[in-house]
């Protein structure tokens, strides 16, 4: 109802504009207008597509996968699971109404629309309420363990730049034909308008670019971890890690996906892409597809434990080198 009272509403707008088109100062009031009326009807539209996507998604089969543990972490829930096909792996869910979590602690089964890792829809079958959320197989519990495939990160950053520069090209040929055909402010307006959008995609560019090249450092390096027990409930975590060498670090996730904090919290560990080293490296799990950017921090009296074990072990007993 509110899509069909928004877009005759839009729609009445720009024909009272075309009908009396504005004048100076008027065209950056009649902008703003335009902008607010179309901001509504965009967010109306959204919403309605994620609704009938809902729809269509809760009317699908739902496949029963036995679960083991279950953790709420404020609004997210996490636990473990069995696949079909017997492999290990975890779930989480968000936003998750109270009457999905009694189900799964009840049956300790977790009824999902798709089997397979990735995004789920969770619910009891025949019931209205369900959460959203993902499930992924937990690759370091297989006994024949090979890398997966790594995360689609790399074709995000291609399709990222080919929208970068395409925005680019075209912001610069709309701005020059705008300072052409209207000229004054709202052609300045404009400029500003396209210099924002423009930086932002670069930045957001940028920052894709920065998470590729310490997700391309290497194989994951398991390191034991551990968290403060309030530190790992929120989006923010932090947190001690122990480096295969046995140089400690304390490290810092501004961003950390719940499944994530998950196992630093319960299970202890954590994955590394490339060497484990001071500074900022990519953390996640085996499937290459969790992951955040970590920032460890390792105190110079690490360094020196580090070289004073490294003298010993070089020294026999009497002294003299081995």
């Amino acid at each position: 109802m509110a899509l069909i009272v928004a877009v005759p509403a839009l729609a009445g707008i720009v024909v009272a504009f075309v009908d009396h088109p504005p004048r100076g100062a008027e065209i950056l009031y009649a902008t703003f207008v335009v902008t607010c009326a179309l901001g509504v009807v965009v967010s109306v539209a959204v919403k309605w597509v994620r609704t009938v996507g809902s729809l269509r998604l809760l009317a699908e089969a739902r496949t029963p996968l036995s679960t083991q543990t279950v953790t709420e972490t404020g609004p997210f829930v996490t636990g473990t699971l069995t696949f079909t096909d017997g492999s290990p792996g975890y779930f989480t869910l968000s936003d998750c109404p109270p009457s999905v979590v009694s189900a799964i602690g009840r049956t300790g089964k977790l009824w999902v629309n798709s089997a397979r890792p990735g995004a789920i829809v969770a619910g009891p079958p025949g019931g209205d309420d369900f959460a959203r959320g993902k499930t992924t197989v937990d690759w370091s519990s297989l006994r024949a363990w090979t890398p997966p495939p790594q995360s689609n990160v790399h074709k995000r950053l291609r399709r990222r730049s080919i929208t970068f520069w395409v925005v680019l090209v075209l912001a610069a040929a709309f701005q020059v034909t705008a300072f052409v055909a209207l000229g004054g402010v709202l052609a300045w307006t404009l400029l500003v308008v396209m210099i924002f959008v423009v930086a932002v995609m670069g930045i957001r560019r940028l920052r894709l670019g920065f998470t590729t090249a310490l997700l391309d450092a290497g194989m994951w390096t398991e390191v034991a971890a551990a968290s403060s027990p309030e530190g790992w409930r929120s989006r923010s975590m932090r947190g001690w890690a122990v480096f295969p060498d046995g140089i400690r670090a304390r490290f810092t996730i501004t961003s950390c996906p719940p499944e994530l904090a998950w196992q630093v919290a319960i299970r202890r560990r954590l994955w590394i892409a490339g060497e484990s080293r001071a500074g900022a490296a990519v953390v996640g799990l085996p499937d290459g597809v969790t992951f955040a950017i970590a920032d460890f921090a390792v105190k110079e009296r690490e360094y020196r434990r580090q070289r004073a074990r490294t003298r010993g072990s070089a020294l026999g007993a009497d002294g003299f080198r081995s």
